[in-house]
């Protein structure tokens, strides 16, 4: 189903605001410096994996990391099915943090849940599944909204109860917590033998897959 795109602020702001300031507030200062240790040996895998595709990282994320395997044959002479696994997921994550919004998301983690799974994130890909319906009703609401069919006042009333279904949704499936996310992305790595490919930064990047 093609995407109209252009949600409004009000439905992303209102959907899937996360809770992760929250939970660092209440962690002790190791361990906040361990997650953010993990999570800056993810972003050097991702970005050393990008670095290795070239022309191909040009390529509009918006478009290239939200189609999964339809781009993945393009990719493979460069890099490994598990590392385009890896940076899909990666890319997701990165998404849903600046947006802070999981909603916001709900199309593009549709696409990945597959990959999702496979590195270990079960509780997005259940989320993603369960938005799936509630994003395709969005999206034609948005249709209707775009197509002049329904006035904006219209397009709140008809949203909100969707908003609030997903919003309950989110609360329930517990997946605030990026610390664990960040962790099952780097286990997914080095099980497949690239994590130890994050380097301290500013060193000098290399075109050789390390095995």
């Amino acid at each position: 189903m093609a995407k109209r795109g252009g949600l409004g602020g009000g439905y992303e702001a209102a959907v899937g605001v996360n809770n992760q300031t929250t939970k660092h507030m209440n962690e002790s200062g190791g361990e906040i410096r361990k997650g953010l240790a993990v999570m800056g040996r993810v972003v050097d895998i991702d970005h050393r994996i990008r670095h290795r595709l070239g022309e191909y990282a040009d390529v509009e994320r918006s478009y290239f990391f939200k189609n999964g395997d339809e781009n993945l044959a393009k990719v493979l002479p460069r890099i490994s099915r598990e590392e385009w696994v890896f940076i899909c997921a990666s890319d997701l994550m990165g998404s849903v943090r600046s947006d802070h919004s999981f909603g916001h998301n709900a199309w593009q983690g549709y696409l990945l849940r597959d990959y999702l799974c496979e590195v270990g994130m079960v509780k997005w890909a259940d989320l993603f599944e369960k938005y799936h319906p509630l994003e395709r009703r969005i999206d034609e609401i948005e249709g209707h909204r775009q197509d002049e069919k329904i006035t904006d006042d219209e397009y709140d009333v008809l949203m909100e109860p969707i908003i609030l279904q997903m919003q309950k949704m989110e609360e329930a499936a517990d997946v605030y917590d990026f610390d664990e996310m960040d962790l099952l992305l780097l286990n997914y790595a080095v099980k497949h033998g690239f994590g130890d490919v994050a380097a301290a930064r500013g060193e000098e990047e290399g075109d050789g897959r390390r095995e």
